[in-house]
C-alpha cells in the first residue's frame, strides 16, 4: 500500500540528513556512502519504492539499487540522480560534493 506524502521542508535541512545518513553508511562500511546517501534521499523525498523512482527519472531500476548499495562513486553518479537530489528544497549537491571530499581524504 502506498502511502500520501505531503512534504513541508519548511526548517528541514535536506543536506544536513544526508550528510549524516552518510556518516552512518560510512560507519557500516559502505564503499560509497555520500554516493548513496544522495540517491536514498531523492528516492526517499519522492516517498516511492526502488521502481517506480528509476522509471521516474530514467534510469534502469537494478543501477539504482547498486547506487544505493553504495557500489558507485559520487563522482560516477548519473545525471538523473543528481537532478533528483538537487531539485529537493534545501538540498545542495555541491555542499555534498565537499562532504564527499572532505569524507575521501581530500582537503
Amino acid at each position: 500500500m502506498m502511502r500520501e506524502v505531503d512534504h513541508d521542508d519548511v526548517g528541514l535541512d535536506m543536506t544536513i540528513y544526508c550528510e549524516r545518513l552518510a556518516e552512518r553508511l560510512r560507519s557500516k562500511g559502505v564503499p560509497h556512502p555520500v554516493a548513496a546517501a544522495v540517491a536514498l534521499v531523492a528516492r526517499g523525498h519522492r516517498g516511492v519504492d526502488v521502481e517506480p523512482f528509476a522509471d521516474a527519472i530514467g534510469l534502469a531500476a537494478r543501477e539504482l539499487r547498486q547506487i544505493e548499495a553504495g557500489m558507485v562513486a559520487f563522482a560516477e553518479l548519473p545525471d538523473e540522480i543528481a537532478f533528483a537530489f538537487a531539485a529537493i528544497p534545501s538540498a545542495s549537491l555541491f555542499l555534498m560534493a565537499d562532504f564527499e571530499r572532505r569524507g575521501s581524504g581530500g582537503v
